[in-house]
């Protein structure tokens, strides 16, 4: 770190931030995106599924009109008693049987070729005493055709005789249709819908295998709870999101349709903006340092020229005369600006020094031309009295004799 540049650091520093901030930014953007799809999720799947719940709902409730209305046209329950009723109910209503009974346990089917064991009794059969006791139309709970192996149920209504109950109007239904219906329903191929009683109990799946099996036996590894709140759970295809949600509107009919969608497939978007956030991030980054290089490049032009001008001054090569160039008004333009006042100040302080040194180099050559002019004169000086010295002895010599 302390070997790299000022603009290496500034575009290190940046790098990081910016990587920082737009990994911060796509996880939230994320987190917020897959909330909102599972919300959209969440209130997709209950708009579709009580769409179904409601055509299910419409449907039985139809059924038990057409059983109720049996029950109110229907007089004396003989074997001779007139049967178009039953059987024209039995062909419009797409019935499997329609039957009538009363308290002395005559029952008549629809069809007349259709005869009952000798020893069969109707009046202990669930679908009449529920009737009885409840004296209101309802169905039975699903249950499977020992003939066909078809799971079905019975809509009963009671016949009531100047106020008095005197027996059972009833029909059995195949549930093909509601199964049908559901087949319909996949969500855009990430999912599917089944039927189950409040017990838990599965009464239509696609899987026909999987009928009257409990939801526990589904999703053995998870606690699943029968609430309308998509919940996670492993099934044998994976990760999947499962939601409850009730019909209403049935007399005595306590279903459920059982969401089931594929996880990875519900939220297969997600992980495309993800992948692309993944994708795009380190792009963003790349393109970023690229642009701010050239920036600063731009910007650290002045501080660049700057430090090959301080370098010169260093080295002892810098033209005094020259001036920084100053293009902003910035904190780069301010210490141009004072470093041209630097120069400057250095540049007077030179030429200052200068003419002192060219006085000092006069005051030196006078003094020099002086000390010349005194040595000459002081050798003259010398030689004459040198001359004299060697005179003096022989005068001397002279007055002797």
């Amino acid at each position: 770190m302390k070997n790299l540049g000022f603009s290496r650091k500034i575009t290190l520093a940046a790098s990081i931030i910016i990587a920082f901030s737009l990994i911060v930014l796509a996880s939230i953007n994320y987190i917020t995106v897959m909330n909102h799809t599972q919300s959209n999720l969440q209130a997709n799947l209950e708009e579709t599924s009580q769409t179904a719940s409601s055509n299910i709902a419409n449907w039985l409730n139809s059924k038990l009109k057409a059983i109720e209305a049996i029950a109110e046209a229907t007089g004396e329950i003989s074997p001779s008693m007139d049967r178009s009723k039953l059987a024209l109910i039995k062909n419009a209503g797409n019935y499997e049987y329609v039957y009538v009974a009363n308290e002395s346990g005559t029952m008549v089917m629809d069809d007349p070729n259709e005869t009952l064991p000798a020893d069969y009794d109707p009046r202990i059969r669930p679908w009449y005493t529920k009737t009885k006791q409840l004296n209101s139309a309802s169905f039975t709970k699903p249950y499977v055709d020992a003939t066909s192996g078809s799971v079905l149920i019975s809509g009963m209504a009671p016949i009531n005789k100047n106020g008095n109950f005197t027996g059972v109007a009833a029909g059995d239904l195949s549930l093909d249709f509601i199964a049908q219906t559901l087949g319909l329903v996949d969500f855009s191929g990430t999912g599917h819908v089944y039927l189950i009683s409040d017990d838990g109990t599965v009464l239509v799946h696609q899987n026909k295998a999987l009928n009257e099996k409990n939801i526990s036996d589904l999703y053995a590894n998870d606690k699943i709870v029968i609430q309308p709140e998509l919940v996670e759970a492993s099934s044998d295809s994976g990760t999947v999101l499962v939601g409850f949600f009730p019909i209403k509107g049935v007399p005595s009919v306590n279903w459920y349709l059982a969401v089931e969608v594929n996880k990875e497939l519900a939220f297969s978007s997600m992980k495309e903006i993800r992948n692309l956030a993944l994708s795009l991030t380190p792009l963003a980054v790349i393109i970023a340092v690229v642009l701010l290089s050239l920036l600063l490049v731009q910007l650290t032009k002045p501080l660049r020229t700057l430090q090959t001008a301080m370098r010169d001054i260093a080295q002892g090569n810098g033209d005094l005369t020259k001036r920084l160039t100053i293009t902003s008004s910035d904190e780069i333009g301010k210490l141009a600006e004072h470093f041209n006042t630097f120069v400057a100040n250095i540049h007077d302080m030179m030429k200052d020094f200068k003419n002192h040194s060219d006085e000092m180099s006069s005051i030196s050559g006078q003094m020099h031309s002086i000390s010349s002019q005194s040595h000459k004169e002081m050798e003259a000086k010398l030689r004459l009295m040198h001359k004299a010295r060697q005179k003096r002895p022989k005068m001397l010599i002279m007055k002797v004799k």
